[in-house]
């Protein structure tokens, strides 16, 4: 496959490109340029901005376009305007947070969050991060209809992670003793190995 990847340098990007060059496959980055040593040096990199610069990617076009760092729906809407025809599948790494988490349990039907009234369709902050990425989602399947891919991982963990979200949990479980849990140990969790 050819594969362009929208971000591809900081965390769950770097895993997905190993993963796929261990697949064989060909990759291209597209991103503003702020890791660039983070990608293997086979990997061509094309920087810019996606509200302006995606034409330095030019004509070519890809089987699948994968994009993990789109937050606000202008973004997707300026990507997958120019890559519609020339990727044949659209992914977009979204979040859990887009969907109303009230509910006990969740799944693919589960309604997502709507945008708090008043809100900025055209900045992040925390109280909006789900549901700006519940109208990304919408963007990308407006455009891409039944070649579009949504994930909506929970807490993403791993070599790479800037964010210690998570590690503060193992680090304290390792000391030992009793551990403040948030849930009900039987609550379902669901554990995703991702491989290519």
């Amino acid at each position: 496959m050819n594969v362009l990847i929208i971000g591809g340098t900081r965390f769950l990007g770097r895993h997905l490109v190993n993963e796929l060059l261990a697949g064989g496959h060909s990759v291209t980055l597209f991103n503003a340029g702020a890791h660039p040593q983070n990608a293997p040096a086979d990997v061509e990199q094309v920087h810019g901005k996606r509200e302006r610069d995606l034409a330095r990617l030019g004509e070519r076009s890809w089987d699948a376009v994968v994009d993990t760092c789109g937050f606000l729906p202008k973004q997707l809407e300026t990507s997958t305007r120019y890559l519609l025809g020339k990727a044949a599948q659209y992914v977009f790494i979204s979040s859990v947070s887009a969907l109303d988490l009230t509910k006990e349990s969740a799944n693919e039907q589960t309604p997502t969050l709507p945008m708090p009234n008043g809100a900025s369709r055209s900045e992040m902050i925390p109280e909006t991060h789900g549901p700006l990425k519940a109208l990304c989602e919408g963007v990308v399947t407006s455009a891409f209809r039944n070649h579009a891919l949504i994930v909506r991982p929970g807490l993403i963990v791993g070599p790479y992670d800037p964010t210690d979200r998570f590690t503060y949990w193992p680090a304290r479980v390792a000391r030992g003793g009793t551990v403040l849990a948030p849930v009900d140990p039987g609550y379902f969790v669901q554990f995703i190995d991702f491989a290519i």
